[in-house]
Order: structure tokens, then C-alpha cells, then sequence
């Protein structure tokens, strides 16, 4: 938040990732305007996936796990409900673990 008012966003980060068979898995995960967090996933094999959000203070406030997914998703979560601060936003599998640190403001 800028001493004007004005607030910004966060960029949309694509973390692609090759995996041992060669297939690419890739996550973004792009905070949206009023405290919602956009998480979109592409992954080619099978797998149980989990996307956590912990708040400032370490605590999980959110948890969703997917089971034997692959393909394409898209997952809107709303955070208008938690306080200012940073927090941590993470999609995971067996193999790999995505983290980015989101600001609410």
C-alpha cells in the first residue's frame, strides 16, 4: 500500500517443473484483487495434490487436498476474512512442493 492509497499486486509466477518421465508440471498462484488468491495447476499424471495457506502467525488456515488428480484446475480462494500480513501459499504432491509468500492488505 503506497503513503497515496494506491495498492499493488503481487506478479503471476509460472513454476514449470520436469519431472523424471520428462512431463512438465507447472503452478501459478496470482493474488487477485479483494484478498482472493487464484491458483492454477497443470499437471500431466496422477497424483494426490494438497494446497495449504498458512497466515502470519505459522497457523494453517486453509487445506485442501485433491485426490489421484491430473490435468488442468483452476482454484479461487477468498481471504477476505483474514488480516493484513503475509501469507504463505503452497500446492504440493509426492514430488514436488510450490511455495509463494502473498501480501493481504
Amino acid at each position: 500500500l503506497e503513503m497515496s492509497g494506491d495498492s499493488s499486486y503481487s506478479p503471476v509466477i509460472n513454476i514449470p517443473v520436469l519431472t523424471a518421465n520428462g512431463s512438465e508440471t507447472s503452478v501459478n498462484i496470482n493474488p487477485k484483487p479483494n484478498d482472493r488468491v487464484m491458483i492454477n495447476m497443470s499437471i500431466p499424471f496422477a497424483s494426490k495434490v494438497t494446497i495449504e495457506i498458512e497466515n502470519p502467525a505459522g497457523q494453517n488456515i486453509y487445506r485442501k487436498e485433491i485426490n489421484q488428480f491430473s490435468g488442468v484446475s483452476s482454484q479461487q480462494i477468498d481471504l477476505s476474512q483474514q488480516t493484513w500480513g503475509i501469507y504463505l501459499v503452497s500446492v504440493s504432491n509426492e514430488d514436488y512442493k510450490f511455495v509463494k509468500k502473498i501480501v493481504i492488505k
